[in-house]
C-alpha cells in the first residue's frame, strides 16, 4: 500500500497536533483533508510527512 492513510481516517498535524482532521481523498501523493469540527468547509492538502495518528480518538 503506498499511502499509510485512507480515506475516512482521523489524523492530526505534525505541528498542531490539537488540531484534528478527516482524511476525504488520497491523490498523487497528497491527503486532502477537513477539520474535524468544519466538515463544509475547503478541503486542505497535507502530505504524509505533515500528518501524525492522533494519540486518543
Amino acid at each position: 500500500m503506498e499511502n499509510l492513510y485512507v480515506a475516512g481516517d482521523k489524523v492530526s498535524l505534525l505541528i498542531n497536533p490539537s488540531k484534528q482532521l478527516v482524511i476525504k481523498k488520497y491523490l498523487s501523493r497528497i491527503y486532502y483533508c477537513v477539520d474535524v469540527n468544519d466538515e463544509d468547509q475547503k478541503l486542505l492538502a497535507y502530505f504524509e510527512r505533515e500528518l501524525v495518528a492522533p494519540a486518543s480518538l
